[in-house]
Order: structure tokens, then sequence, then C-alpha cells
């Protein structure tokens, strides 16, 4: 853990930057984030790196498309009016897969707007301002401290995934101070940069960075890819919730698989049915289903666990058996009111996947229910999740069947 310093937010930004591993950097002089170049072009030389002050944003956008295909750590900044004359290049880094972070400290707008700060970028950022369905990776920090840590991440995000990632400030964190603590983020298994045009040296073929498909089948298959990889980030964007603690996670996931493993009848197929906690359209809109994002967590550990497939060990089914039919805030009821006012929260859903499979396969499988939650505060919604369970499906079986289910609880954390 690094001590606290009094820095102002761009300064801040660009030194999370270069501790992140960048080493070159591009850009254009524009209000508010001028303090970004000019602490590179000052700093940046001194950990090796390469600082290039452009003619015009457009210049500095494509020098950084040059150096992210040779394989580096490319940081490049400016603000809205800046980022909207590169929108044609983000599309072109977006299409090429090249890693690249962009800092775009917002001012006002539409058009050349004002120097005032502002948070008027979002359409452009999420959506995406160039040509074609791309999508870049948006982090939108609250305060400079959180921006930091956002860079550090960022850096790391765009490698795995070979994709642009917009950290998106607005004037007031670039131009405030505030004490920053620089801490070492959990790195990252990052995949070799086999990709990059760093020579060949005579023993392979040339890498070409392209972005033109003149065969419509061709690009409908390189679109395919993108929307596939595009659905992977989409967990990433969840890892926001718990920033920086994904170790936690896979720690908690690691022991509730050596759980699992003890107590597995290795002679029987046991097939593991995860129900995740049900939430209303206006909360997954804010910040999505952690429960069903858990459970995906969970499945991709089980899946690549050898151990776990010569048990003959996997995840058959993420569902859930309820929905919201009441939404009530639990947040501040105490636990005899949660216990009663659960109840009125959700209702069974008939049809379901796991009253079918039950019912298909009790005779043939042992079967494991986990109901998992985000966070555990009185047990309330485990217990009637479970209540809703016993009531509509187990009720339905025999003693011998009921014997073969097996119920595990899972929750990331406890209020």
């Amino acid at each position: 853990m690094g001590e606290k310093q009094l820095m102002k937010g761009n300064e801040a930004f660009a030194t999370a930057a270069i501790n992140a591993g960048c080493r070159y950097y591009f850009g254009y002089p524009i209000t508010p984030q001028n303090e970004v170049p000019e602490f590179m072009s000052r700093e940046l030389a001194k950990h090796g790196g390469a600082f290039i002050q452009a003619e015009s944003e457009l210049g500095a956008v494509n020098m950084a498309y040059g150096a992210a295909a040779a394989g580096g750590r490319v940081l490049l900044s400016s603000s809205s009016p800046g980022i909207a004359l590169m929108q044609e290049s983000i599309s072109l880094l977006a299409s090429v897969e090249l890693p690249i972070v962009i800092i775009n400290v917002m001012r006002g707008g539409p058009g050349i707007g004002s120097i005032q700060p502002s948070q008027a970028d979002y359409d452009q950022v999420t959506i995406g301002g160039g040509n074609g369905d791309y999508k870049t990776i948006v982090y939108a920090p609250s305060s400079i401290q959180e921006a930091c840590d956002m860079i550090a991440k960022a850096f790391d995000v765009a490698e795995e995934y070979r994709n642009p990632v917009i950290v998106c400030a607005d004037g007031m964190i670039g131009q405030m101070m505030e004490p920053v603590e620089f801490t070492n983020h959990t790195k990252r298994e990052l995949p070799e940069k086999t990709w990059a045009t760093t020579g060949t040296q005579g023993k392979r073929k040339p890498n070409i960075i392209n972005s033109l498909y003149l065969e419509a089948s061709i690009l409908e298959d390189h679109n395919k890819h993108l929307i596939e990889k595009y659905n992977k980030i989409k967990d990433e964007i969840m890892d926001i919730k718990y920033f920086d603690k994904q170790y936690i996670l896979k720690a908690i996931i690691e022991i509730t698989i050596k759980d699992i493993i003890i107590n597995i009848d290795g002679n029987k197929k046991s097939d593991i049915i995860m129900i995740y906690i049900p939430t209303t359209l206006q909360k997954i809109i804010e910040r999505g289903n952690i429960s069903k994002y858990i459970c995906k967590k969970i499945r991709y550990e089980i899946g690549k666990n050898n151990n776990l497939k010569k048990e003959k060990i996997r995840v058959k089914k993420i569902c859930t058996i309820a929905k919201v039919k009441k939404d009530i805030e639990m947040k501040k009821l105490n636990k005899e009111e949660r216990n009663i006012k659960v109840k009125e929260k959700y209702c069974y859903v008939k049809g379901n996947f796991l009253e079918k499979y039950i019912r298909e396969n009790i005779k043939q499988n042992d079967i494991k229910i986990m109901i998992v939650d985000d966070v555990y505060t009185t047990g309330a919604t485990m217990k009637n999740i479970l209540e809703i369970i016993e009531n509509n499906i187990m009720e339905n079986l025999g003693n011998e069947e009921n014997q073969k289910i097996e119920y595990i609880f899972f929750s990331l954390a406890k209020d």
C-alpha cells in the first residue's frame, strides 16, 4: 500500500497510467485535460517511455494506432470535441482489436461547447460514435481515486480482450485535487501478443493489422466474432461492483468447489442446477443481476476443473424458479420484517427448467441445487426461495427421490 499524495486529477491519471506500464503517450492540447500531456511530457521519458504531441487529434489517435499495433502499452487522452474527432479511428481500433486506453476528460457540448465540466458524452462512449456495431469498454469514475484504480485496471482489460478502453472522467475530477493512493492492483494472466507487428525475424509469416473485408461472408464472420467477444466483456462490466476484489470472489469459489468435491459420490454422475435470485428490470438496468453473474463465474471454474470432470460433476443449468411479484425495498427492514415481506416479494414460475429436469432425471442422477445470492443479510431471501422450491416441486416427489437432492447455499458476502 502506498502513501496518500495530494494530486490534481489529470496528473494523478497520468501517474496511474505510468504505474500500470504505459510507455507510449500521444495527445493534443485541449482544456480541461491539458495537465495530462504536460505531465507525460515531463515524466514518461524517466520511465523509458515516449511522448509525442501530435499536430491534431487525428494525428494523435493514428500514432496511437501504430504503437498499439506494435504491442506497446498506449495511452491517449483528450476532451469531448477532441474525442469526437477521433471516432473514425476508434472504430478502426475496435475492428482490428487493438488494446489501447483512452482518457476522456469531458467538457460541455454539443459542438465546441464550453470548457466547463460535463458528463454529456455518455451516448458517444457507450453506443459508439464511429461506423459499425462496435463496442468500447467504458469506465466512469466518480472520484480521482476511483479513476486511478480504473486506469490501473484498464490496461490489463484492454489487452485481455484486445479492445479499446475509455476512462470517461469529467472536467471537475480532472481539475480538482484529492488525496490519492496508488496501490498494486491484482494482475491478470494476459495472453501473449502473437498478433503484434514486431517483426518476423524470419520465423513466421508477417502479422497484418487490417480492417478491410471485401468479401461479405468474411466481414460477417468477423462481426460474429466481435459480438461473441462483447458478450464476454459484459461479465467484465459486472466486476465494477466488486472493483479489484476478484481475488476474493475467486478464492470463495475455489473453496466452494473443494467442498463440492468432498461431498460427491464418485460412482455416480452428479448434476448441479444453479438457482439465482430474480430481480427487477430496473435493477438489472442499473447494476445487472449480480447473483446470476456469480453463477456464471462458478460454472466457469467448475468447467475448467479437471478433478470435477473426472468425478463426472457438471453445472447442468443456470436458471431461476421465481420472479419478482412486488418490488419491496428490504434494506432497512429488520429480520422479522424481512421474513414477512420476502414472502410477498417472490412468486413461483410454473414450467421452469428445474421442475422439468427433476421430473425427468431424478431416477438416474443425484441432483445438487445451488441457491446463489450476492449478499447474505438475514437469510430470508434464500429461505424463501427454498420454500418455493419445496412447496411447488419437492412435495410431488417421494421420500426416496427427495433424498437424492442436496442443497448448497452460496453468497459472496455477509452484510
